[in-house]
């Protein structure tokens, strides 16, 4: 489904070309009616393709309410720019593409209304000088369409160029849904009425929703899409929600109806980027006051700069509901100058260290950025993130990424975080899980893979819940030690074969890595290193249990190893009370 909406100076006709395309007069305020002048948010509707309907919001084109044209962009999926004929290219003309430009929507169409008023060569100049301010503020010229409202002429052409733009919009994936409500009124009967565009993901009665900046769980009663009341809403699309556990100055316009896994969240700060800066820094003083539009809500906030061109902080005088990566609006305090618009690309307070780090790490970003590009933020700040299905692992980092259970890591947070889990197992009494997890401050699985990992090389070990330092290593490794061990790592499953080392002192360093628990000796003349070791007897032993048997040849096709390395190997594993032999067959004991 799709929604569409108007932009364009007042009187230029949108409100009439709206009715025109689909007999709605979408002014419904009676002040409206009056001053046949469009001052909120209107609403209709007209049959697409195999008759979805398509949405139009109808946004007043008055310079003192461009909040409300940022309240009909936000969810829009294309709009229309209307420039009447007889007057041409106005102030609000200009202002409108420009919050069409910073809420990125890019597909737009331009009518020239009121064709019937003026010459072929007024039509043709107004058309032409349009087209021109188009390329100027959005770089590119808009397909084009001339017509009258008022006689009819090629609005059913507009129609069908609505749809096929619709229908060439890049294909859209559910996500959690979004609703900035824009409405809140009472029905005798049935309670508290919302309105909104929904966007993201669909939402029915059942939904686990909740409103934001109020955090409060919403009951769902009814709902209704283009007055047709429906079990579930699909976006892009408007809806209006009967909830049951909100009174009517509960919620307010600019709230946002969500789903936990939205991403969206109630914060006081955000750290932006300007889309396009248009010397908004000369325009905006540092530190000063402004308005910020955004969704169906605007707030007064402070902006506070970074050195970073672009880049800066903005605090809100109130608790606020916003996403990441959502646009906004930059409006002077009190008045109606757009001063320019961006993007909230860290949502909530950071700390005063990592706010520098977050900036220098946006720098780098390109304009245009996705879902990966979150991901590449929080990994490297905080240097680990959970594997997602749509995480390429090549854009979070340039340096070394390691994978540990479910987690993505950068090598040298993974070493500074086994380094402080070390220093804590070496106080008196140890530490335990739970302390671990306080000390460290991420997230527990995380904690475990780390802690699995030191347990499984005996640099730790736990009793009873208690991770204490295992003294052993402590033992000094000598440089011939650390080499010997290092050749057995590159050698992996051919190990080191002790008559083929052309090393003094050799035999000697190798029962010294044994001791110490490095690497494994198979009848002293291969050395393993107890990684290799511990994969090949867990490779022979899987899904065996006590008493089942296997033969050398089986042994070879688990471990890949030729004879020479596989009756040492099952020699060991016999010492070790792995295995016992009988005859040319090894009956299994216990498991690995």
């Amino acid at each position: 489904m799709y929604t569409i909406g108007t932009a364009g100076h007042v009187d230029h006709g949108k409100t009439l070309l709206i009715e025109a395309l689909s007999g709605i007069n979408p002014d419904r305020l009676p002040e409206e009616k009056e001053r046949g002048m469009t001052i909120d948010l209107g609403f209709a509707h007209f049959p697409g393709k195999d008759d979805e309907p398509i949405g139009i919001i109808d946004v007043p084109g008055h310079e003192r309410f461009i909040r409300n044209m940022v309240a009909g962009s936000w969810s829009l999926d294309c709009a229309l720019l209307v420039v009447a004929a007889d007057d041409g290219w106005m102030q609000q003309s200009g202002d409108h593409l420009r919050v069409l430009k910073y809420m990125g929507i890019t597909s737009y169409i331009l009518v020239i209304t009121k064709t019937d008023l003026v010459s072929p060569e007024r039509l043709k100049e107004a058309e032409e000088e349009a087209l021109l301010y188009c390329n100027e503020i959005t770089g590119v010229k808009p397909p084009s369409i001339r017509v009258s409202a008022a006689a009819g002429e090629n609005i059913d052409l507009l129609k069908e160029k609505i749809i096929e733009m619709c229908i060439a919009l890049p294909e859209k994936k559910d996500s959690e849904p979004l609703l900035y409500v824009d409405r809140v009124f009472s029905v005798k009967g049935s309670g508290t009425i919302i309105t909104g565009s929904l966007t993201g993901g669909p939402i029915s009665k059942s939904s686990q929703c909740f409103a934001l900046p109020e955090n409060k769980p919403i009951k769902i009663r009814e709902i209704q899409s283009y007055y047709t009341s429906v079990d579930t809403a699909r976006p892009v699309s408007r809806v209006a929600v009967n909830i049951q556990n909100f009174k009517k100055e509960d919620i307010q316009r600019g709230s946002c109806i969500t789903t936990a896994q939205s991403g969206a969240r109630t914060v006081r700060e955000c750290i932006f980027r300007i889309d396009s800066q248009e010397n908004s820094e000369q325009r905006i003083k540092n530190h000063s006051e402004v308005e910020i539009a955004f969704g169906t809500d605007h707030v007064l906030g402070e902006i506070h700069y970074f050195d970073e061109p672009g880049l800066g902080r903005i605090v809100f005088k109130r608790p606020c509901a916003v996403y990441w990566n959502q646009p906004f609006v930059l409006i002077r305090h009190g008045g109606s100058d757009i001063l320019s618009g961006g993007r909230f690309l860290w949502t909530g307070a950071a700390r005063r260290h990592e706010r520098r780090k977050i900036a220098q790490i946006i720098q780098s970003f390109p304009r245009v950025i996705t879902e990966d590009h979150k991901a590449a933020l929080f990994f490297q700040l905080k240097g680990f993130i959970k594997k997602q299905p749509f995480i390429d692992p090549g854009i979070l980092s340039s340096k070394k990424i390691l994978e540990t259970g479910e987690w993505f890591i950068l090598q040298d947070i993974e070493e500074e975080l086994k380094n402080t889990i070390v220093k804590f197992s070496k106080v008196s009494g140890g530490v335990s899980r739970k302390e671990l997890q306080d000390t460290l401050g991420i997230p527990k699985s995380l904690v475990k893979s780390i802690l699995d990992g030191l347990l499984s090389k005996e640099t730790v070990r736990e009793n009873r819940g208690i991770i204490l330092y295992n003294q052993r290593a402590d033992l000094q490794i000598s440089p011939m030690g650390k080499n010997l061990l290092k050749q057995a790592k590159e050698m992996g499953k051919l190990g080191l074969e002790l008559n083929k080392l052309k090393i003094s002192g050799a035999q000697k360093e190798l029962r010294n890595l044994s001791r110490l628990g490095l690497v494994v000796g198979l009848d002293e003349t291969i050395f393993f290193t107890k990684e290799h070791y511990n994969e090949c007897v867990s490779g022979i032993l899987k899904d065996m249990k006590p008493g089942d048997r296997f033969s050398i040849p089986q042994a070879k096709e688990r471990t890949g190893l030729s004879r020479k390395y596989v009756i040492p190997l099952l020699n060991r594993m016999e010492s070790d009370g792995y295995v016992r032999r009988d005859e040319n067959e090894r009956i299994v004991l216990r498991g690995f």
